[in-house]
């Protein structure tokens, strides 16, 4: 299953969520991981062009398990 377009830029999988969030002092973007019903969220990556961005959110399951590994040390 890939991520899916919340609308508002944020890429969505389940429970999990990408969200989108404009660095304030350059044009980037940066993707942050977080899950529902968890308060953390964890920054996955800064895309540098549109072919960057697409090879970054084609494993979701990457970015899945790497939220679990940061999260299962804080349980």
């Amino acid at each position: 299953m890939k991520w899916t377009s919340d609308g508002k830029g944020n890429l969505v999988r389940g429970d999990y969520v990408l969200t989108r969030v404009n660095n304030a002092f350059n044009e980037k973007e940066s993707y942050w991981i977080s899950k529902k019903g968890c308060i953390y969220a964890f920054y996955c990556f800064t895309f540098q062009d549109p072919e960057d961005y697409w090879k970054k959110i084609s494993h979701p399951e990457d970015w899945i398990q790497y939220f679990e590994d940061m999260t299962s040390s804080m349980r």
